[in-house]
């Protein structure tokens, strides 16, 4: 999962997606994170797939105080993102659950030790159009080219809003 992150003008990150439509939201558990610096596995949902598009995520991130739940976004496409929002507690794999949520035009990232109580990192409103790619987020924080730092296992992945198939 190489790609310099969500962190500048141009996105670089690997992202198992799938269409999802209205109220809507990705949850799943890390299992075993092993991130390098700036590091980053988690949830998203996402306007496209340009490299600036809108987002909104829920990772653990390897931040300077070590692994940490942190909610991301872009509220303007082609802009830096937000500062991200990082929580003072630990985020601590195999319990460490992410969602990121959908609620009308309320984005919620939250996090939880058992995927059962939910503690809020932020709520953003903005809106978005009605149907937006949700799914698996990851990045090294490696650029192009470079060695992977970090392997990850995501598991008990649930989607809310998804299309049906054709």
């Amino acid at each position: 999962a190489g790609g310099g992150g969500v962190g500048g003008l141009a996105d670089e990150f690997q992202f198992i997606h799938q269409e999802l439509t209205g109220d809507s939201s990705v949850m799943a558990r890390i299992d075993a994170a092993r991130l390098g610096a700036g590091g980053a596995v988690g949830v998203m949902l996402r306007e496209s797939t340009a490299p600036g598009a809108r987002h909104f995520s829920t990772f653990v991130a390897n931040v300077t105080a070590g692994l940490r739940y942190s909610f991301q976004r872009r509220e303007a496409a082609g802009n830096l993102p937000k500062p991200p929002k990082n929580t003072t507690d630990a985020a601590a794999p195999p319990g460490a659950w992410v969602r990121i949520q959908r609620r009308g035009r309320e984005f919620t990232g939250s996090w939880s030790e058992n995927g059962v109580a939910w503690t809020d990192i932020l709520k953003v409103s903005l809106d978005l159009p009605p149907t937006l790619l949700g799914g698996i987020a990851a990045s090294s924080r490696v650029g192009l080219g470079s060695y992977l730092d970090m392997d990850a296992v995501v598991c008990d992945i649930t989607v809310e809003g998804a299309l049906p198939p054709p």
